[in-house]
Order: C-alpha cells, then sequence, then structure tokens
C-alpha cells in the first residue's frame, strides 16, 4: 500500500512516497491521502497530483476505496490482481490462475512463486524494487 503525492516547484516535478509496510486496508490508504492533502493545503502547500495504491487482494473495502478516491479526485494505481503478480511478471511470463485456497489468499500463493526467483522476498517488504535491480 503506498500513497504517492506530486507537487511541481519552479516547473520543476516533485514525488514523494509514503508506504505502510503494515499492510493497512484499501480505505485507510485513501483516508490517509485526504488527511496529508488537507494538511498540505492548510500549511499552504498544494500536490499537483494525489495517486493511492492498493491491490484487489481480498480487501473488504477496495470498492469503498475506489469510490472515496474518485469522488475526491484521487487518482488511483491498482495492480490487479495483486502487487505480487506484478513482481513475478519481471522475471517471465505467467497465466497462472491465483486463487484462493484454504486460509492462503491469491497473494499469497504468488508470493510462494514469486520466492522461486527472490528468495528474500517478504510481502510489504522494503527494498523491493532495490531487489528487483539485483536479480
Amino acid at each position: 500500500m503506498a500513497l504517492i503525492t506530486q507537487t511541481r516547484f519552479r516547473n520543476l516535478s516533485s514525488a514523494n512516497g509514503v508506504l505502510d509496510n503494515e499492510g493497512p486496508a484499501p480505505i485507510t490508504v485513501v483516508e490517509t491521502a485526504l488527511e496529508r492533502q488537507k494538511r498540505e493545503l492548510n500549511l499552504g502547500e498544494k500536490y499537483d497530483v494525489v495517486f493511492c495504491v492498493f491491490d484487489r487482494d481480498e480487501h473488504s473495502s477496495f470498492d469503498e476505496a475506489c469510490a472515496v478516491a474518485k469522488a475526491n479526485k484521487l487518482k488511483l494505481a491498482r495492480p490487479w490482481p495483486h502487487f505480487e503478480f506484478w513482481l513475478l511478471l519481471q522475471f517471465g511470463y505467467t497465466r497462472k490462475p491465483y486463487a484462493k485456497s484454504g486460509k492462503a489468499s491469491p497473494a499469497d500463493d504468488c508470493v510462494r512463486d514469486l520466492k522461486k526467483p527472490l528468495p528474500n522476498y517478504e510481502k510489504a517488504q522494503r527494498g523491493c524494487f532495490r531487489l528487483l535491480r539485483i536479480s
């Protein structure tokens, strides 16, 4: 889950990212984005664009978060079906259907496959893009 904001100063664009490794529900990401946007506006700053990044997986607040974000003109980046699938595609093509099995979510099943090329990968891990670069 991530909140990414973009501001411009003297025609230079600056992107700021905030990641929450606790894996909050999508609605929490959207609420956090709205709070930060309001706080920055009160300080005299204004974000040009705010992106909320969260995956579908099995989050019960997914639809609500999308509706609230849209109503507040926030941009959404939603990896389908889940973030780990997009990481896995960096290592090759797959059409494997990831589905819930027992207590494991579709993302859990995908993480298991992702650990073949990235044995040290953990869900919501910081530095995963650095891991991809050195793989």
